[in-house]
């Protein structure tokens, strides 16, 4: 088996990963620091797990699914206990959520069908922590560390 190299500088360690999570939340609100501990456990790409519905997580199995618009596909996933503890965070703070990750703070919101939150507004509080840490950090990282930490559990 051929092993991956990751350029060490580029790419966040355990300890980035918690230090990451607190930036988020001191700069942006837990919201955001619960995508990236909900990004990084599960390995969701950014639009699929902003497209997540209450309605759609059924309870012990910690079960998603998710329609894929593209392809017509119907994805069925498993989560790990660290994405059950933000859906279990999330479902305590607003009972009432539409989406998962639903926007709450708009000035918008107000009287208006309920929404996620953008992918702008992710990318924009990504990319101010990473400026903070000196670094690139896209939501695509979210998937790259989950996989990372995968292959590295196999090897």
């Amino acid at each position: 088996m051929n092993r991956i190299e990751i350029n060490a500088k580029s790419f966040p360690n355990a300890e980035m990963h918690e230090r990451i999570f607190t930036l988020l939340e001191k700069h942006y609100g837990i919201q955001m620091a619960n995508i990236w501990k909900f990004g990084i456990s599960t390995g969701l790409r950014l639009d699929d797990m902003l497209a997540i519905k209450m309605e759609s997580i059924s309870g012990r199995k910690a079960l998603i699914t998710i329609h894929k618009a593209r392809t017509g596909k119907v994805l069925e996933i498993y989560l790990p206990p660290e994405a059950e503890e933000v859906i279990n965070s999330i479902r305590e703070a607003h009972p009432n959520s539409k989406y998962l990750f639903q926007s709450h703070r708009s000035r918008n919101v107000t009287n208006k069908e309920p929404r996620s939150v953008t992918r702008q507004a992710v990318s924009l509080a990504f990319r101010g922590v990473g400026d903070i840490l000196g670094m690139q950090l896209p939501p695509s990282m979210m998937r790259q560390i989950h996989i990372v930490r995968y292959i590295n559990r196999l090897a």
